[in-house]
C-alpha cells in the first residue's frame, strides 16, 4: 500500500475556497493505492501479467470541479490492466 499526503498549501487553498466561496467544500487529505500483480508464463518468452489497483481518495479527496456535482469528492476507483510480453 502506498500512501501520499496532500501538501499543506493545497489544504490551505481548500480552506480559503471554503471560507470565500462554498462552506461545504471538503479539504483534501491523502490518497492511498493498493496494488495486486501476478505474472504467469504461458510458454518460453510469452508472459501475461494481470494488474489490479484500488485508489482510495483519488487526488487526495479532490472534488468534481464543475457541473451538477461540483464540490462532491471523487469516488474511490478500481483499475484493471493486463500486460502481455513476447520475447523472440
Amino acid at each position: 500500500m502506498r500512501l501520499a499526503r496532500v501538501s499543506r498549501r493545497a489544504q490551505a487553498l481548500d480552506n480559503d475556497y471554503r471560507a470565500l466561496v462554498n462552506p461545504n467544500w471538503p479539504t483534501r487529505s491523502f490518497e492511498a493505492l493498493l496494488t495486486a500483480v501476478y505474472q504467469y508464463q504461458i510458454r518460453d518468452g510469452w508472459t501475461l501479467q494481470p494488474n489490479f489497483q484500488f485508489i482510495i481518495h483519488p487526488g487526495g479527496g479532490a472534488t468534481n470541479s464543475s457541473g451538477a456535482l461540483a464540490g462532491t469528492p471523487l469516488k474511490n476507483a478500481s483499475v484493471f490492466g493486463l500486460r502481455a510480453t513476447l520475447k523472440f
